[in-house]
């Protein structure tokens, strides 16, 4: 495949790639080829031109477009100085796509036949001056412009599976991430800085009209960019941990350049693709009337990122949410065959948190470890007491072991009835209790308790619950961890609303606030004892999962 780049000390060109007819035909396979490549060379995304043939296959976008398709289109009034911009988004009133068309050529950038340097430097200097700018974005009532007919790269039907796209096994489709959205452009009209939903895998075709200007950083340095903009806007990061999902904070690339942050530029014009690698922030403007179409995907090496991803909780926000030990567990269960070898490490340690089969041998957990028979991830046995205790007893180890974040689900009647203890999804007021509330650790929000661990979360960080009035919820919810699965025991009675302040027939007066902490948290002492990463194969052969 050729390459074509350029490169600077903060700013350089993203690859170009121009891969054969062969090397395109298999979307998961390619992408796959050229992450690692992508990575070691120190950026987040690529160009890729796709071949003639698939160009003639293709045919002509703009002709499936349909004469009726309606948009609802956003105002994008922006906010700063100093190249440190805040958005806000103003939902307009429906519109035709033909009456959307003619507004962007009404409102062109001003010059004629201007080069992408000088649109680029005529875009930050006017951001936040003058009229706002109006985006068709996330638009999936007009459907794809992509033929039914074409099988390769066609981002409204990615083929699925475990070698393929892991979202194609979700069960319902959601847009934008598992079905393809398009977005209409007009100049000046941008997308704010953010990573992909849930962290996943992107991938953007300009369909036809004026090029689209990225700007993306790698994965590597993701963190630095999260710490800039808490930097630049405090408020927002005061107000929001996950303010970034929000997708309203735009900074001109020079501010990346001054904090020592790499990024790449990518000029996308028309009829090229886009591939964005999980966790890089990436941020763009549109120079002028022009239609994308983009989807989420999600290979293997994306299930430990997205076990890590944490959705913005915020009062009014939709961030999707994908419960990936959910999937995981889907994809296994669908293709026994082609996931045997499959093993994520999520322990209550917190070394080596999320590594896969995916990483390379010398970052993978040692010691003795075991497979959760509720997630199927796996942990160290050491760091689970009654595990340790018996080990050092010389007691068989049971035939079900749970991990820290399974293991009150499954308890037995007798332990059915116990103070609450908070534990969601999100991570936010983790291990907080009836014992704890008094100390400033009370999560706030709404919240249910799940019928399977009675343990409690907050409704709206499950995308199934997010949005519904308290009496459209249905009568059992259910967590992350449990999804539904009938516990051992007598069931506990869900709840709606705030965690109760306290439990009839429940509080152990002996407990300490540390002690319920740990029913939540798991301690950590150190493993009991150390194998070679070779060994995570033979241990996986000694405990086998249990389902229910």
């Amino acid at each position: 495949m050729a390459t074509r780049a350029s490169s600077s000390s903060q700013s350089r060109t993203a690859p170009t790639l121009h891969p054969s007819m062969e090397e395109f035909a298999d979307f998961a396979s390619y992408v796959r080829a050229i992450e690692p490549t992508l990575r070691h060379a120190g950026h987040g995304a690529a160009l890729i031109v796709p071949p003639r043939e698939w160009i003639q296959r293709l045919g002509d976008s703009r002709a499936r477009l349909p004469a009726s398709a309606v948009l609802h289109p956003i105002r994008q009034h922006v906010y700063g100085r100093e190249k440190n911009f805040h958005a806000s988004m103003e939902e307009c009133a429906p519109m035709s796509v033909r009456r959307f068309e003619r507004h962007a050529l009404e409102h062109r950038a001003p010059g004629d036949r201007l080069s992408a340097a000088e649109m680029e430097a005529k875009f930050w200097h006017s951001i936040a001056g003058g009229a706002p700018a109006l985006y068709g974005s996330d638009s999936s009532e007009v459907g794809s412009l992509f033929p039914r007919e074409l099988r390769v790269w066609n981002l409204s039907k990615l083929p699925g599976g475990v070698e393929n796209d892991l979202l194609q096994a979700l069960h319902d489709p959601i847009p934008g991430l598992n079905q393809s959205m398009l977005y209409f452009g007009t100049w000046k009209s941008f997308f704010a800085l953010h990573t992909e939903d849930c962290e996943l895998q992107g991938a953007s075709f300009l369909h036809f009209g004026a090029p689209k200007q990225w700007y993306v950083v790698p994965p590597t340095h993701a963190p630095h960019v999260r710490r800039l903009c808490k930097e630049l806007q405090p408020e927002l990061a005061a107000a929001c941990d996950e303010f970034l999902r929000h997708k309203t904070t735009l900074i001109a690339p020079e501010l990346l350049q001054r904090a020592k942050i790499p990024y790449s530029s990518v000029l996308q014009t028309e009829g090229t693709f886009v591939v964005v690698l999980s966790s890089a922030y990436h941020f763009g403007f549109n120079h002028a009337w022009n239609c994308a179409e983009a989807v989420n995907f999600a290979l293997t090496n994306w299930l430990p990122v997205g076990r890590k991803a944490r959705p913005c909780t915020c009062d009014g926000q939709q961030t999707p949410f994908i419960d990936v030990p959910l999937l995981h567990r889907r994809l296994r269960a669908a293709e026994p065959e082609a996931t045997r070898e499959w093993w994520c490490f999520v322990c209550a340690c917190g070394e080596h948190m999320g590594v896969s089969q995916e990483d390379k041998e010398e970052d993978q957990p040692s010691g003795e470890m075991f497979e959760c028979s509720g997630c199927q991830q796996w942990g160290h046995v050491g760091c689970y007491e009654e595990y340790a205790a018996a080990v050092a007893g010389g007691d068989p180890l049971p035939s079900r072991m749970f991990c820290v974040g399974c293991r009150d689900a499954w308890r037995d009647e007798q332990h059915a009835e116990e103070p609450w203890v908070f534990s969601c999804v999100c991570g936010r007021h983790e291990g907080a209790s009836n014992l704890t509330a008094a100390d400033g650790e009370a999560p706030s929000g709404r919240m249910f308790q799940c019928e399977g661990c009675s343990l409690w979360a907050h409704t709206e960080c499950f995308e199934r619950y997010r949005g519904q009035e308290d009496d459209a919820l249905p009568t059992q919810m259910w967590c992350h961890r449990c999804d539904g699965r009938p516990r051992q025991g007598k069931p506990a009675g869900k709840q709606k609303g705030s965690p109760p302040k306290r439990v009839a027939q429940a509080v152990v007066k002996q407990q300490t606030a540390k002690q319920i902490r740990r029913a939540a948290t798991g301690p950590a002492p150190k493993c009991m004892k150390h194998r070679s990463p070779a060994s995570l194969k033979s241990a996986r052969a000694g405990h086998t999962k249990h389902e229910q």
